[in-house]
């Protein structure tokens, strides 16, 4: 099946351009950010470049107006490479950015929108606390009127984007007798004076993406920087909630994808008594198990993202999104106990563990993002410990650094008919932001598959066809079947 079936043609062009801009932009420096414990700078200002983080916001901003289903499959795509990456833009134009767009004031939205929506400015929502997460109501953070101002005193935990915001979406008690009535919202810029990073949370993986413990002491915020009414933050946190949670399930769905595929061609490659470990019917029934759980969790958080574009309530929609994605993308130990098995190990201070392989992070940090599981397991710093998680994998070959002008830009696809989308002859287009640029084509990778997109289940049978290990010859070479493309 064709993921993109029954989309509008400018989705399948997002879709290959953010494929484009992942194999050629971020793979290639997932190590050395993964190392660094931070995203290139360089990195967003190519996401910024590119449009990714305008993707759903309205064209008088400076965005592509793709919806949330164009934001979605660009954080699948972004994510099937490096999560890390993902997140920034799932905080930022996910959380922080609709904030200023549905509900700042004139001023606000000047300051700040364009900037969010460029890239130029990196937005960080500030909601829980070391006390209270999801219990919205118990947050400590206070913010009391002095004068022209409001001054803001508390602690915000885990804080996406924490370390490079330019702005932080503070959510702090006006009315504190009032509970959850009484909790607003406020833009403070980054670098206030009383504004401190204190820590770097030291996580088991998502390691590029800062997680933060942000101190508020004696912050002083303009009283126009109060977003929406006085005492009225909570229903604006629920109100872009759900948004995110799609979003954090559209990322575990690139994870999924990504370990799908990175898990069926090791069951190819590796053989035991005369045939490939894909040829054995229990491991094809595993792979079929992985395919159903992909082609599941993308029919949910499509479905549920174009409901959201179309203004529907969603709340029920999105959690069951975020639950069962995330789930899905823990299946993927499957195919890493397959590549467990056919390695050795090595010793990292006292621990042992299987050696690396390339293209491992997706699945190894995927219960990262779950709901059922911590979602930022801290150890204590350990150097000589430190467990180390990778999934890089290398450019194809012959291929060279990126080209921007013959990469599209976001906002050229906002054509409902798709006329200029044709356009994709090098020098057809400047590529600057705004204007027509050819749109990458889709390119295949380095072992000479093209991407993949879910292919049919055979009913009858309960397993797709090519998870059934059928070899397809041509002129006496061997073909391996894909499990969700069919025969390559």
């Amino acid at each position: 099946m064709d993921a993109d079936a029954g989309l509008p043609p400018e989705i399948a062009a997002l879709r290959r351009t953010a494929r484009e801009f992942a194999d050629r932009e971020l793979r290639p420096r997932v190590e050395e950010m993964e190392a660094e414990e931070r995203i290139a700078d360089e990195v967003i200002a190519l996401l910024g470049e590119v449009g990714f983080f305008g993707t759903p916001f309205p064209a008088g901003w400076g965005g592509a107006e793709l919806g949330q289903i164009g934001f979605a499959i660009a954080l699948e795509e972004l994510s099937r490479a490096h999560v890390s990456t993902g997140l920034v833009l799932a905080a930022s134009t996910g959380l922080a950015a609709p904030l200023i767009e549905r509900f700042g004031s004139d001023e606000q939205r000047e300051r700040w929108l364009r900037g969010l929506v460029g890239g130029e400015v990196v937005g960080a929502f500030c909601l829980t606390e070391p006390g209270g997460g999801s219990d919205v109501p118990a947050l400590r953070t206070t913010a009391r009127a002095d004068g022209d101002d409001y001054v803001l005193d508390g602690e915000k935990a885990y804080v996406t984007n924490g370390d490079r915001a330019g702005v932080y979406l503070v959510f702090a008690k006006t009315s504190p007798e009032r509970g959850r009535e009484g909790i607003s919202l406020f833009a403070v810029e980054g670098g206030s004076p009383g504004l401190e990073v204190a820590r770097l949370e030291d996580k088991m993986g998502l390691r590029a993406s800062a997680t933060a413990h942000v101190v508020l002491d004696g912050v002083r915020a303009p009283r126009a920087s109060l977003v929406g009414e006085a005492d009225g933050g909570f229903r604006l946190a629920l109100s872009v909630l759900n948004g995110s949670r799609v979003g954090i399930g559209a990322m575990c769905l690139g994870v999924a994808k990504e370990a799908l595929e990175l898990g069926w061609r090791y069951a190819h490659e590796r053989e035991l008594f005369g045939q490939t470990i894909g040829d054995f019917q229990v491991t094809q029934h595993a792979f079929a198990d992985m395919a159903i759980e992909v082609m599941a969790a993308e029919s949910l958080i499509y479905r549920t993202a174009l409901q959201l574009d179309a203004g529907e309530d969603v709340a029920a929609e999105a959690s069951i999104c975020k639950v069962y994605a995330s789930e899905a993308a823990q299946a993927g130990r499957v195919a890493q106990q397959l590549l467990d098995k056919g390695r050795g190990a090595e010793r990292v201070g006292d621990e042992v563990r299987p050696a690396p392989r390339p293209r491992e992070r997706d699945v190894e940090e995927a219960p990262l993002l779950g709901v059922r599981v911590v979602a930022s397991a801290c150890r204590q710093h350990q150097p000589e410990q430190r467990v180390v998680l990778d999934l890089g994998r290398e450019a194809a070959p012959g291929v060279t650094e990126i080209e921007h002008d013959h990469v599209v830009g976001l906002a050229a696809l906002r054509r409902v008919h798709g006329a200029e989308l044709d356009a994709q002859a090098p020098g057809a287009g400047s590529g600057e932001r705004g204007t027509a640029a050819p749109v990458a084509t889709e390119h295949e990778h380095g072992d000479g598959v093209p991407a993949p997109a879910l292919d049919s289940l055979d009913v009858a049978q309960g397993v797709p066809q090519a998870a059934r290990g059928i070899v397809d010859r041509d002129d006496g070479d061997a073909r391996v079947a894909h499990p969700v493309r069919g025969p390559q």
